[in-house]
């Protein structure tokens, strides 16, 4: 565990770029910080509730400007920020986000934690505080230590939730080292952690358990070049992960299924047209399979609540029965004439309320038949436009076999499931009634009298195809009372009834060949020669449907609800989603329902490993999206270096036909803190400078350039070549540039004119000294930079010492300097190395530094070396 510990903190240190210490003394205008913060800033944005100014995030507050820099304005701790140390910021709509971070000691250690979220409404002017803890949000392990959230995105949608009629959603996501990938659907009001798989959650539930690579995140960027549904791209320390959430008019949106109907005569994609009745509405698809699309009450289904019981196509009409989920009563017949579209409502004469549920659909010569629940049963000669009822009570007196709760048909015959047993009704070509009889089921401990589903199996004749030699009636059973049991009964050819299943939950019986099937609340069973179901059929899914291969999904925790078969095809209805086989039941394609809005559909995880090195590294500390024409989907861009695997790196993510995600490593000799696109022109912030590509993308043959921050019209140098850059962004027609040494203000069309703003303090007295970056990193090669000021002329001495005071280095010994602030602006300052009088690298832990000018007293300040 030491060493895994121990790689936790090597990414927590070497993923934020540094940020300055500085002086602390700043202007103050109408009683507002301004000036520039600091000369360091890790990001840069566009935002503004009138006006579009840029914003910097940096390790002394928020900094911003209205006016191109004239002016700056800055937002600490003093005007209402939790800190000043900011490691995120990120604009949507009129408010603005930033993510800050305190430091402290912890056991001895100098430990930076996490404040959490604020944001801002009125240009900062005013601040809100998230409040994560158990008396606010309530979610753990945001606040804290190893918790700095490293990046917000967002992506205000006014479709996305288009299963109802105020479907606004407004996108928010914040990557967090050590807490996870957080998330809100509602601008930020209410939030919640969300996971690549459900084993990543357990890690968070588990007393004293690191999170693993997985749940390391660090970037994070909204992709909406995918149509109506909306990509998270984030970087782990195990790579990126490809979030996708669709919208659910645009999938399979309900969990349990009632009934099933194919349309032959209106295929899709070489199979028959797929309807489902479900617990929010209903759902259209392909027997072939493929995608699944829902229907709501914004497309005509009743407002009261859409569920779907029952579903009938007949041609390009669909019937749908819908009932009230709160109360149980039925809102209605609903008709589409557009293949389920839309629908609008038909009032039947049993109209609607409590018990008066469209339970079933049945055509026969022409007529479509209705069993509606208490009400009994309904008749439409004319395709649902008018309806009557057929007169049972002229046959039958007792009010339970009025009712009818499932309809099926042979031949010239009609069966009806009632309260009270089996109705068969033979009727002439008009629908006349020639006979009806009752098989009664009583109440027993081994029978049950309610019939909710009526199937007919017949035995085709082996030498006269089309013809059947005999049929066996189905039904399935549930009791009226306390004294029956729950039963399938089996009506032979030659008549009688067998009961089986008895005291099981059955739902639906179908038949495959001479085989049945019995469908229920804890199993699929099956028996070869239609005697009792005591076989178990597994219907599972394989990777690349291929049965010698893993299993990924099955329904063997499922409640099947209703199956269907078509000659190879079968499909089956379950508590949570539908299941297809085109082979016989050999193999399945489950689709889930995900009513969920906030969980993502489904998740990729791009690695290393499986990007066959396209990646270059698992560790991603930058991630952006790069639109190009107005139909394509987006490149990804990513700033990778090595966790578990891999190298350091800019790699590309480009979508190929057939939508393959292909990753390529473009660069290789440092990775990206940032990324910028003017046109098709590409900047990347990175530890040697500002790169720059405006040519093909070739793999490593890549070309790209570095932009020297040198002002073209004076000639002077802003900023050395090869310092390191950490942000860039665009700002109308402005490039603002986050360099080691101070911003830098590019003109967009000529990046020759430039304009460096830095924070250095010339009224700050000899004693304000500092070092930055602090903490540094000696042993990969980074120096730590002293800044002091000589108030007159006079011989400078610094020293270095460690927290025992013992001299460990002296930078400068006794040089003459000149009255001034060293460095000077653009000019590189004294640096130390982290190395000893011997030349050794000294130990990782808090250091002090001493100057002494002749003409003043010592000054002290204090640094870190980190790993």
């Amino acid at each position: 565990m030491k060493l895994i510990y121990n790689l936790f903190v090597i990414l927590v240190v070497s993923a934020v770029p540094l940020l300055a210490e500085v002086a602390e003394t700043f202007d103050v205008e109408a009683g507002r910080l301004a000036g520039v913060a600091s000369k360091v800033a890790v990001d840069v944005i566009a935002h503004g509730t009138d006006s579009l100014g840029v914003w910097l995030a940096t390790g002394r507050g928020v900094n911003y400007s209205f006016d191109n820099g004239a002016h700056w304005s800055v937002n600490n701790s003093a005007s209402g920020l939790p800190s000043d140390n900011l490691s995120a910021i990120f604009s949507i709509g009129r408010r603005v986000w930033i993510a800050s971070n305190h430091n402290d000691y912890i056991q001895g250690q100098l430990m930076t934690l996490s404040d959490g979220l604020s944001y801002s409404d009125d240009d900062g002017l005013t601040w809100t505080t998230l409040d994560f803890g158990p008396n606010g949000l309530n979610i753990p392990y945001v606040i804290g230590g190893d918790r700095t959230i490293f990046d917000i995105t967002g992506h205000y949608d006014p479709g996305f939730l288009n299963n109802r009629v105020d479907d606004t959603t407004d996108w928010l996501f914040a990557a967090a080292f050590a807490g996870g990938l957080l998330a809100s659907q509602d601008g930020g009001i209410h939030w919640r952690r969300i996971f690549a798989s459900r084993v990543d959650s357990i890690q968070y539930y588990l007393p004293n358990e690191p999170p693993s690579l997985r749940n390391r995140y660090f970037s994070c960027v909204a992709d909406t070049s995918h149509g109506d549904s909306i990509f998270l791209w984030a970087g782990t320390a195990s790579g990126v992960f490809q979030y996708v959430f669709a919208p659910p008019r645009n999938k399979l949106y309900s969990h349990w299924i009632h009934d099933i109907a194919l349309c032959d005569t209106c295929s899709t994609g070489g199979g028959s047209r797929l309807y489902i009745a479900g617990e929010t509405g209903v759902s259209l698809g392909s027997a072939a399979g493929g995608p699944i699309v829902s229907r709501f009450a914004v497309d005509g289904l009743p407002v009261s609540g859409p569920r779907a019981a029952s579903i009938l196509s007949v041609g390009d009409r669909l019937f749908v029965g819908t009932v009230n989920p709160n109360t149980g009563g039925s809102t209605g017949l609903y008709v589409s004439d557009d293949r389920g579209e839309s629908f609008a409502q038909r009032i039947g004469p049993w109209a609607t309320g409590v018990g008066r549920v469209v339970s079933d659909f049945a055509q026969m010569n022409g007529r479509i038949y209705a069993a509606v629940q208490v009400a009994g049963l309904f008749v439409s000669a004319d395709t649902g436009q008018f309806w009557s009822g057929v007169a049972l009570d002229l046959y039958f007196s007792e009010p339970a076999l009025r009712t009818a709760n499932a309809l099926t048909v042979f031949e010239d015959t009609l069966l009806v499931g009632t309260d009270s047993g089996l109705i068969t009704l033979a009727l002439d070509g008009d629908g006349n009634i020639l006979s009806a009889t009752h098989d009664d089921f009583p109440d027993t401990d081994s029978t049950s009298t309610r019939i909710v589903r009526v199937k007919v199996q017949r035995f085709e004749n082996a030498t006269v195809p089309g013809t059947y030699d005999s049929t066996i009636v189905w039904t399935v059973n549930r009791p009226r009372t306390v004294s029956g049991r729950p039963m399938v009964g089996r009506r032979n050819a030659s008549g009688g009834w067998t009961y089986l299943r008895r005291g099981i939950d059955v739902y639906d019986v179908s038949f495959f060949s001479d085989t049945v099937f019995a469908v229920g609340a804890t199993a699929i069973w099956f028996s070869p020669r239609g005697q009792e179901m005591t076989n178990f059929f597994s219907a599972r899914q394989y990777v690349n449907d291929d049965p010698d291969s893993t299993v990924i999904d099955n329904l063997d925790q499922d409640s099947v609800t209703v199956m269907e078969v078509r000659q190879d095809t079968v499909i089956f209805g379950t508590s949570d989603g539908i299941a297809i086989s085109h082979n016989r039941g050999r193999t399945f394609k489950i689709y889930r329902a995900n009513t969920d809005t906030l969980s993502a559909d489904f998740v990729v995880n791009h690695s290393y490993l499986n990007s066959f090195g396209g990646l270059a590294g698992d560790f991603i500390p930058a991630l952006a999206v790069q639109y190009r024409e107005a139909d394509s989907v987006a490149r990804i861009w990513a700033g990778a270096r090595p966790a578990g695997f891999g190298g350091q790196g800019i790699s590309v993510g480009d979508y190929y036909p057939g939508g393959v995600l292909r990753w390529e490593t473009v660069y290789d000799a440092d990775f990206a803190w940032n990324f910028e696109f003017v046109g098709d022109t590409i900047l990347s912030a990175s530890n040697r400078g500002l790169l720059l590509n405006e040519g093909p993308l070739d793999s490593l043959n890549t070309v790209w350039g570095t932009v020297d921050f040198t002002d073209v019209s004076s000639g002077q140098v802003l900023v050395a070549p090869g310092t390191p850059v950490y942000s860039v962004g665009l700002v109308d027609s402005t490039l603002w540039v986050g360099t080691d040494d101070g911003i830098v203000r590019l003109n967009r069309s000529d990046l020759g004119k430039q304009e460096l703003f830095q924070r250095v303090d010339s009224a700050a007295a000899a004693g304000e000294v500092y070092a930055f970056p602090v903490p540094f990193r000696p042993g990969q090669g980074q120096v730590v930079d002293f800044h002091f000021t000589v108030e007159t002329a006079g011989n400078v001495t610094l020293e270095v010492y460690d927290f025992a005071m013992n001299l460990v280095a002296t930078p400068i010994d006794n040089v003459a300097y000149a009255a001034g602030i060293y460095p000077a602006q653009g000019a590189q300052g004294v640096t130390w190395d982290g190395r000893n009088d011997k030349g050794d690298l000294v130990a990782v832990g808090i250091y002090y530094f001493k100057v002494e000018i002749d003409s003043g007293e010592p000054r002290w300040g204090k640094l870190a070396v980190i790993p």
